[in-house]
């Protein structure tokens, strides 16, 4: 016999669970299936921090999806009984005029968003740990806050639970169907119906999508060192492109996870090579020109950004499925939005327009250039 619920979501990773506990608290009966059982390392949502601050530095359009998701995290923190938001403070440096800078300064231009401009003596003073370029700027944001991966997905789990979802993890789905009165989805042990249909896979989005997207999966390095001054915040430095910057996320025990942003080369989500030696080089190098106080480092691992060809998010309905909607490309800062993503996914599901993701809409990439294909 099928089940039957309100909404289906593929995919329990950051976006997924925040996407099944918003409908779940709306009292809809939705099902959530992930191939593997979240929070796990499989995809995008893992190790021990993410990044949470106002810095709208792509699109000045992300900036009310920030400040609405500080609001969400804090009434998942009441809902799951659990702390969630850890404040680090985060301190983003760039050259004045430059295109990182002033994008940035657009953020926090509203007297909405707590901030400090800094100038370079007034970084070297306030901190001393860090090694500037001559000329240097930075802006502090004393609001920035650490998120651990797992809790938080287990967080939203653990509510949409509560509110009646049903979780079905170590489930493979193999394909779905749409049509004008329902959606179907096989998987690796039965049938299930709905009425909506949320893909919300990372980078696993283009197998099961049945939408050409030009998205491509992009491989990171993340390694944690031992932070022996307790007093670092997190930051961000500029680096040579590919990459756009080194950045750092102080973590509970002592530690601080550090990693160039963006760079990687293009891979497969089951197919990611492990760590070597050349990538913990490229990091070790960034950290010593700019933190040279981090020495020693502890750990390392891989993880993925599903990145658009705009680097901004995928959040709309499917082109060719009114019932379907799409859920992709965090593109290396997805994780900290999660809520309003979720948030955007039940009022879908509820019929609820929402004209502020608009400009996320698949369709945008309509005529667009393949994505990159791996390199063997």
């Amino acid at each position: 016999m099928t089940e039957a619920y309100d909404a289906i979501v593929i995919g329990g990773g950051a976006w997924g669970s925040a996407a099944t506990q918003h409908v779940a608290t709306r009292k809809r009966r939705v099902l959530c299936l992930d191939r593997f059982t979240p929070p796990h390392q499989h995809g995008s949502t893992h190790g021990h921090s993410r990044l949470i601050n106002s810095n709208a530095e792509t699109s000045q359009r992300n900036l009310g999806l920030i400040l609405r998701s500080y609001e969400l995290w804090r009434e998942l923190e009441k809902a799951s009984s659990r702390e969630l938001l850890y404040p680090v403070g985060y301190l983003f440096v760039g050259m004045p005029g430059s295109r990182r800078m002033s994008s940035s300064l657009d953020s926090y231009g509203s007297e909405a968003v707590p901030h400090e401009v800094l100038d370079e003596a007034e970084i070297f003073r306030r901190f001393p740990q860090f090694r500037l370029r001559p000329g240097e700027v930075g802006i502090f944001d004393p609001d920035a806050a650490r998120l651990d991966p797992e809790d938080c997905v287990a967080a939203a789990l653990d509510v949409a639970m509560r509110n009646g979802a049903t979780l079905r993890f170590n489930e493979h789905v193999l394909d779905w169907s749409a049509d004008d009165g329902k959606v179907e989805v096989v998987t690796s042990s039965g049938r299930y119906q709905a009425d909506k249909l949320v893909i919300a896979l990372g980078a696993w989005t283009s197998q099961l999508s049945k939408l050409q997207l030009p998205l491509w999966v992009e491989r990171q390095v993340t390694a944690v060192y031992v932070l022996t001054d307790e007093s670092l915040s997190g930051f961000s430095f500029p680096a040579e492109p590919p990459a756009t910057s080194i950045y750092g996320v102080p973590e509970a025990g002592g530690k601080i996870k550090v990693a160039v942003h963006h760079g990687g080369r293009p891979t497969e989500p089951d197919a990611v090579s492990p760590v070597g030696e050349a990538d913990l080089e490229a990091v070790r190098k960034l950290i010593g020109e700019r933190v040279p106080i981090l020495t020693e480092m502890v750990s390392s691992a891989t993880c993925m950004y599903t990145n658009s060809p705009d680097f901004q998010y995928v959040a709309g309905p499917h082109p060719a499925h009114d019932r379907v909607v799409i859920l992709a490309a965090g593109s290396g800062r997805g994780f900290h939005q999660a809520p309003v993503i979720g948030e955007f996914a039940a009022d879908w599901v509820d019929g609820r327009a929402r004209p502020d993701f608009d400009w996320l809409s698949p369709t945008r990439f309509a005529g667009a250039e393949p994505a990159p294909t791996p390199a063997p």
